[in-house]
């Protein structure tokens, strides 16, 4: 179902996507930019409770997820960095996206790239 309603509203919404990626279960995602940044913050909501003692909470990571994000017109990719692991990307442009893999959300990330005219 979720395939079948991703298909009649992509043609729709595409346009005005200004970041894509693969779905994963857990993962939630917020956007922010500035002229010359784009981030995006990736959550990996896969948390399993333990209730003994003291509460304990672990999170499982989530590995190799690959991310898009929509370059402004006119602008292009300088750089591209995970904040949270301080992990140096090189990123793929193709069609005004930049296509970066992380190479695993554990709980956090933050996808950093950096553009100029």
């Amino acid at each position: 179902m979720r395939a079948y309603f991703h298909s009649l509203l992509d043609p729709i919404l595409s346009p005005t996507r200004a970041y894509e990626v693969e779905h994963r279960p857990g993962l939630a995602m917020q956007f922010a930019s500035s002229p010359d940044v784009l981030l995006l913050h990736v959550f990996a909501n896969t948390g399993n409770i333990s209730k003994k003692f003291l509460v304990q909470e672990s999170f499982l990571p989530v590995r190799n997820v690959r991310v898009r994000l929509r370059l402004p017109e006119g602008r292009r990719a300088t750089s591209a960095v995970l904040l949270w692991s301080g992990v140096s990307l090189a990123p793929k442009v193709a069609n005004g996206w930049v296509e970066v893999t992380v190479p695993q959300v554990h709980p956090y990330e933050v996808v950093r790239v950096d553009q100029a005219s």
